[in-house]
């Protein structure tokens, strides 16, 4: 990795805590926010040791994943009698196209700056299994560039400050099942397409605050079905709130909505998302196909302590949005498990809370003076406490517990 003069700015803004290109109305971003490092510092007890962190993450900023949104701006806005704001949208989704091309979907360097500093927090947070000499940290990455090139950013900075450190990095289809496991489990694919999310999302009365902002687009009175309508505000949400995580402007959703609209148009994309990808009302099949994953966070802590001198002490795996949320849910980590009525789901499951850009679970085990074993869980380096174990669980009463969730 080339560490740019910017790139030590963002790196340094990371590490302080300060999130890049980052708003009071990041919020409305939703998992397109940058990361947000935590303002103040977790603390281990002196009482207990940490012996073995996972971590799992997803890749870091990123430019737009591809040109199909810009392309259903054009295709709606095309034909139709346009506003001079209408031009303006149709003027921006091109030049997003002219520059995003030949990377679209790449980890940016805002990307590279949230994982550099959540590494480096990882670090100097749990510094008594990095000091140890030769420390064994395995890396397992989806194939996908952005998660790749996520897993080295945050390699290189364990490099720059463990330089005995023993790395391995793997990536590729073989890690699918963990962390692509929504691209290839045929149940959740079948269920999928048969939810009607259009349905839901057009019976909410933020899709009627949100779709007068087209208003301002049209001079005609040809707006086109709703099912067109929503698909393009999607589509519009969806190129505007990226803008701040790929470098671009993060404001300039200013010039075609007002925070009314664009907090509206926030909420229809929470609920989508929650829907594909989280426990709802309507299944809990996007939950479920995480165990896999689970499975083998729990197996990792299991070997580590039937041979604690030759497993790994810090196991990595870098992975999408799509990763974390089915996986949030099925541990139920609060806030992240919302099962009441769809329109709901804004007031109780933040998408920008849960899966940010660069958002992560850490499960990191603990060894208290007296030989028993605790784990501790972070969300995006947030502690959790799960009911009735607290932030410090006892290990076997985790593990019962998350056993019952698989």
């Amino acid at each position: 990795m080339i560490v740019t003069t910017k790139l030590r700015v963002l790196i340094m803004c990371a590490i302080a805590g300060l999130s890049a290109n980052a708003s009071e109305t990041g919020d409305m971003y939703g998992s397109a926010k940058p990361y947000a490092a935590p303002t103040t510092e977790y603390e281990i007890p002196d009482s207990l040791e940490v012996v073995m962190v996972n971590h799992v993450g997803r890749h870091g900023a990123r430019y737009p994943s591809g040109p199909s949104h810009t392309a259903t701006i054009r295709k709606y806005l095309s034909g139709r009698c346009l506003t001079p704001t209408g031009r303006q949208l149709t003027a921006i989704a091109d030049s997003i196209d002219r520059v995003t091309e030949g990377r679209w979907g790449a980890l940016d360097s805002i990307g590279e700056a949230e994982q550099a500093g959540i590494a480096h927090r990882m670090v100097k947070r749990y510094g008594a299994v990095f000091a140890e000499s030769g420390v064994r940290v395995k890396a397992e990455s989806s194939y996908v560039p952005r998660c790749v090139a996520s897993m080295y950013a945050f390699l290189h900075e364990i490099s720059m400050l463990c330089k005995d450190a023993n790395m391995t990095a793997e990536s590729g289809p073989q890690f699918s099942p963990l962390l692509r496991f929504f691209s290839i489990n045929d149940i959740y694919k079948q269920w999928a397409d048969s939810i009607d999310t259009d349905r839901i999302l057009l019976s909410m009365p933020e899709f009627t605050v949100a779709e007068r902002s087209v208003d301002r687009l049209l001079a005609g009175a040809d707006k086109g079905p709703k099912r067109e309508r929503l698909k393009f505000l999607m589509a519009e949400y969806s190129t505007l709130a990226i803008q701040s995580a790929s470098g671009g402007d993060g404001d300039i959703w200013r010039r075609f909505l007002t925070p009314e609209e664009m907090k509206a148009l926030w909420a229809l994309n929470d609920v989508r998302q929650h829907l594909l990808h989280s426990a709802s009302e309507e299944s809990i099949i996007p939950s479920l196909i995480s165990r896999p994953l689970l499975r083998d966070i729990l197996n990792d802590f299991e070997a580590y302590l039937a041979d604690t001198a030759a497993k790994p002490r810090v196991v990595l795996r870098f992975g999408h949005a799509e990763t974390l949320m089915p996986l949030m849910a099925l541990m139920d980590v609060p806030g992240c498990r919302y099962t009441g009525p769809s329109k709901e789901v804004p007031a109780h499951w933040l998408n920008y809370e849960i899966v940010p850009m660069a958002a992560n679970v850490q499960m990191v085990m603990l060894r208290s003076k007296s030989g028993r074993y605790y784990v501790a869980t972070l969300l995006n380096e947030r502690p959790v406490v799960f009911p009735e174990l607290g932030l410090y669980a006892p290990w076997r009463k985790l593990r019962e517990y998350l056993e019952k969730k698989i």
